[in-house]
């Protein structure tokens, strides 16, 4: 047991202490940044009340209708309210517009102010997942409405903090997530199945470059000791992730060999993953032979290993036996199997893979065109490796 974690023994069971107990040993010199710095979210809504995001206005009786079966079901159940609003508002844009009508009609003013702002905030995050928006300006505007509303919501609740901390895992915002993860703690909120992984999902972003992540890490480990999720499968599986990002495998190991009944294909993958970021592909492979139920992650995640390592014509070899179980590949197994093919100078094959990527329709991103381009060129078909690019 280290210093820290005897730090969190010796908290005990009162949640007061323990919540500052870990406020001092995770963010001694943090303060909170990120208070009073969010634009208005009332002038964000309304400036965004036009349009639905495909050209067609919606009506001011399309939203009061939804406003109204919101607000009268359980206000006890933020996530099935938000699912109500989520079944109307398919983009941000609506959903900006249901929110400047709650403000124009007075229901933000009403008795369902808390209820709405949640509800707004977990529809706004559920959002950000389906769309995956890249676009920086699209996070930063994403991130400020988000941090707009959570700052007005009077007393936050977990189900609060944990979607705000997952708006910034979801872009890529770790120091953030974990300060707001920290401020639960300091209020004395208990976490739940939900906040570990979405916290530790954050942590994993900081980077093997971040010589505090593994403390973080291990400190957020001992948290969901602390709160009884040690036989949760999520927990279990952001923590062999955020241990295997940290380059701490024999702490990745032991969370997947706790216990076999936690285990599934996502566990898998991860161990796996892990092993190939160690170098340890014979290990990577121990696992991959385990496996009863393989999918198209655990194939590119094998292959990524072998070609990494110089073994191509296994590689070459794995990929025509996912090709012969029909398990169709992604784009990790196709650009590791043709930097195989690429470091054998094995044109003939290279070709065939090109053939199954056009005739299959497989959509050519950066690394596919990189990885075509690569195979070409270290075959000397320089004007083939043009025409790639």
């Amino acid at each position: 047991m280290t210093r820290n974690h005897v730090g969190f023994a010796r908290a005990g069971s009162n949640p007061a202490v323990h919540a500052f107990v870990f406020s001092i040993l995770l963010f001694n010199s943090i303060n909170e940044l990120i208070e009073g710095k969010m634009k208005n979210p009332w002038s964000f809504a309304l400036k965004n009340h036009g349009g639905n995001g495909k050209g067609t206005p919606k009506t001011k009786g399309y939203f009061l209708f939804i406003l109204l079966r919101a607000t009268s079901m359980n206000n006890n159940n933020n996530s099935n309210v938000g699912r109500v609003i989520l079944n109307h508002c398919n983009t941000l844009k609506q959903l900006h517009q249901l929110h400047a009508h709650s403000i124009v009609t007075g229901f933000l003013s009403s008795s369902h102010t808390h209820l709405l702002l949640t509800t707004f905030l977990f529809s706004a995050t559920s959002l950000f997942h389906n769309n995956n928006n890249d676009n920086s300006n699209g996070k930063a505007t994403g991130l400020s409405y988000a941090l707009s509303i959570f700052n007005l919501i009077q007393n936050p609740s977990t189900f609060s903090f944990n979607n705000i901390i997952r708006v910034h895992s979801l872009f890529s915002s770790p120091l953030q997530a974990l300060i707001l993860f920290s401020r639960l703690r300091r209020l004395s909120l208990s976490p739940d199945f939900h906040t570990f992984p979405f916290v530790l999902k954050a942590c994993s972003q900081l980077g093997t470059e971040n010589t505090g992540a593994i403390f973080i890490a291990r400190a957020l480990h001992s948290q969901s000791l602390k709160f009884g999720f040690k036989e949760d499968s999520f927990v279990s599986n952001a923590l062999i992730r955020v241990y295997s990002v940290c380059r701490c495998l024999s702490d990745a190991c032991r969370i997947f060999d706790e216990d076999p009944q936690l285990r599934d294909i996502v566990s898998y993958n991860t161990i796996i993953d892990a092993f190939v970021k160690a170098g340890e592909i014979s290990g990577a492979r121990k696992v991959f032979d385990e496996m009863h139920l393989r999918d198209s992650v655990s194939w590119g995640t094998i292959l990524a290993g072998y070609a990494q390592s110089n073994q191509c014509e296994e590689t070459i070899r794995l990929f025509y036996q996912m090709l012969e179980l029909d398990i169709r590949p992604d784009n990790i197994a196709l650009v590791s199997v043709l930097s195989a093919c690429a470091q054998l100078g094995d044109l003939e094959r290279g070709c065939t893979i090109h053939d199954y990527i056009t005739t299959n329709g497989i959509r050519l991103d950066s690394f596919l065109t990189t990885g075509l381009v690569d195979l070409y060129a270290k075959c000397g078909c320089i004007e083939l490796a043009k025409e790639n690019i």
